[in-house]
C-alpha cells in the first residue's frame, strides 16, 4: 500500500477499552474525506499565481467536479 495511504489510514483508527477487551474502529467515513481532500490538494492552483488564467480556471472546475461527485460540502 502507498506510505501516504497508509498514514491516511492510521489517522482513522481509534480504540476503545473496556474492562476485558480493546475494541479498534475505523472512521470509513473519515478516511474518504482525507482521500478526497489529498487529491482536491493535487489539483489545487499554486497560491502564488504563476499558472496562467486559463489553468487556473480548469482546475476550479476540476476541483468542483470532484466536490460535486463526492457531495463535499465547504
Amino acid at each position: 500500500m502507498n506510505e501516504r495511504i497508509y498514514n491516511l489510514a492510521k489517522q482513522c483508527v481509534s480504540y476503545t477499552f473496556h474492562v476485558d477487551r480493546a475494541e479498534t474502529n475505523f472512521d470509513h467515513e473519515k478516511f474518504a474525506q482525507l482521500i478526497i481532500q489529498e487529491c482536491i490538494e493535487i489539483v489545487e492552483p499554486c497560491k502564488c499565481g504563476c499558472r496562467c488564467e486559463q489553468e487556473v480556471t480548469i482546475t476550479d472546475s476540476i476541483i468542483a467536479d470532484i466536490k460535486e461527485h463526492f457531495e463535499v460540502k465547504e
